[in-house]
């Protein structure tokens, strides 16, 4: 099973952190597991090639090589982490990947436990709602 982690970029941020820890212990767990940052790289990047998790960086446009790259790499799961509400580019990201593979699950992580009641919303299977 191919489990792709979706997050805006693998900077020093919380969310980016809990981005890599899942994304290293699908790998852990025998799925192949990859990451998508949508905004471009950072340092969380450093070792993820080899621990044998693929990496897309993608700079702000959602139809970059590396978003087709991700798409070509057909996910069977999507685990997006983001802080819950609406964001337009995350929408039609996730509708790229429902169009190119319907039968693709999103579970969404949402690290400030913000419900997405947007049309957007209904693309996600899973809501993970974190507080503090």
């Amino acid at each position: 099973m191919r489990i792709l982690s979706i997050v805006s970029d693998l900077n020093g941020g919380g969310t980016q952190r809990v981005a890599v820890d899942v994304a290293e212990l699908y790998r852990a767990a025998g799925y192949e597991s990859a990451i998508l940052a949508r905004l471009g790289g950072g340092p969380r990047s450093a070792g993820l090639d080899e621990s044998g998790i693929t990496t897309f960086i993608e700079n702000a446009d959602i139809s970059g090589t590396a978003v087709s790259e991700a798409l070509a790499w057909n996910p069977d799961i999507i685990h997006i982490h983001r802080p819950g509400l609406n964001n337009p580019n995350e929408g039609r990201l996730l509708r790229l990947f429902k169009k190119d593979n319907p039968a693709v699950r999103v579970i969404e992580h949402s690290h400030f436990g913000r419900a997405d009641y947007s049309r957007d919303g209904s693309l996600i299977d899973v809501h993970i709602q974190i507080s503090l």
